[in-house]
């Protein structure tokens, strides 16, 4: 078998406390010819005094900034310090889990040509606390884990219930480079690339959780203070992008590319209720039914749909810290609502009604 070499990045920013163990968990990894770049963003910390026992290893290179370049940009220039024909990037607060995740990945890429992005599943935990969640619990059935980017796009969405997540995605660096990969400078620049890339080109997917993707006050993804309303969710994964990626360098019908911009324009305003909702700011609900209504009207139905799975399920994982008449009072309104009752009845999975009901 062929073993070309593989990157695992690793950027970082004041996160001495994590950074040993993301180095560790890297070089846990069985493949057999791999490189570990840290690239630290001149954090202010302990994180080379951290880094120091490993950098006896033969495989691992310490790169520090001279100045702080900001989160993406270090990953711009993380993708370029690598010498790895494919990359995995791995924060310095998250850590890999499966010592064979990379074999088991690349073992689907290499078996097509056209494949240059492979991911699998990740645990969620805040802090050092055991993961409560899993991105990607359920994979699709084996005949559709190879699968060309434009149908990725379309039945799975960006905020479905398949999703790649950045610490878990393995692709074609040179690829990367050329379609301009973290070429915005926004909250999910990963996602954004990640979804591009694929484009005109095939993705596959491992049953196999690569890691941890860890959630704490500090990172990127979970500062309030980095976002101001839900509406510029938006922004935060840049559905317009990825459409008019999709339009130039993809193949897709006139009807296809209308119904993928409704699905990216749902998903984008899903996630910024979501964002809304952690932060405790849904009075700005408005903002985002505004946003939908400008960006595409016809997104709304879809977007009803998904919030309606998403509440069903957010309450039946919650019913027992909510009090029991808020609980049932809930549920009735939430599937009796005249405009809601066909889509609770039509789309909510059978399973969680009948529980939600019971």
């Amino acid at each position: 078998m062929n073993y070309p070499l593989i990157s695992i990045m690793i950027p970082t920013y004041g996160q001495d406390r994590y950074i040993g163990q993301a180095v560790a968990s890297a070089l846990s990894q069985d493949w057999p010819n791999l490189e570990v770049v840290i690239t630290d963003d001149a954090s202010p910390d302990a994180t080379l005094t951290r880094c120091a026992p490993y950098l006896m290893d033969q495989r691992v290179r310490y790169i520090r900034r001279e100045t702080n370049l900001g989160r993406v940009e270090n990953y711009r220039q993380t993708l370029r310090d690598a010498r790895g024909a494919w990359v995995l990037n791995l924060d310095g607060d998250d850590y890999l889990t499966n010592p064979r995740f990379i074999s088991e990945a690349m073992e689907v890429a290499l078996s097509d040509s056209d494949i240059v992005l492979v991911f699998g599943a990740a645990d969620i935990a805040y802090f050092d606390e055991a993961p409560i969640g899993r991105m990607n619990e359920r994979m699709p059935p084996l005949d559709q884990r190879i699968m060309a980017g434009e149908d990725f796009l379309l039945r799975h969405p960006p905020f479905g219930a398949i999703s790649p997540p950045h610490m878990a995605a393995i692709y074609h660096r040179d690829t990367a480079l050329r379609c301009e990969f973290y070429r915005h400078d926004i909250i999910s620049s990963d996602s954004e690339s990640i979804y591009r890339i694929a484009v005109g080109r095939k993705m596959g997917l491992v049953d196999s959780v690569a890691g941890v993707w860890r959630q704490h006050d500090k990172n990127a993804s979970s500062c309030a203070s980095r976002f101001h309303s839900g509406e510029e969710h938006g922004d935060w994964l840049r559905a317009d992008s990825i459409h008019e990626w999709t339009r130039d360098h993809g193949d897709m019908t006139v009807a296809e590319l209308r119904d993928l911009r409704m699905k990216l324009t749902a998903g984008c305003a899903v996630a910024g209720i979501n964002e809304l909702r952690c932060m405790g700011k849904l009075y700005r609900f408005p903002r985002v039914i505004g946003r939908v209504v400008r960006t595409d009207p016809k997104a709304m139905p879809l977007f009803a749909i998904w919030m309606v799975q998403k509440t069903a399920r957010f309450i039946w994982r919650r019913r027992k810290r909510i009090p029991r008449a808020i609980y049932y009072r809930t549920v009735n309104r939430l599937s009796k609502i005249g405009a809601l009752r066909r889509i609770w009845q039509s789309r909510v999975p059978a399973g969680i009604r009948r529980r939600l009901a019971a």
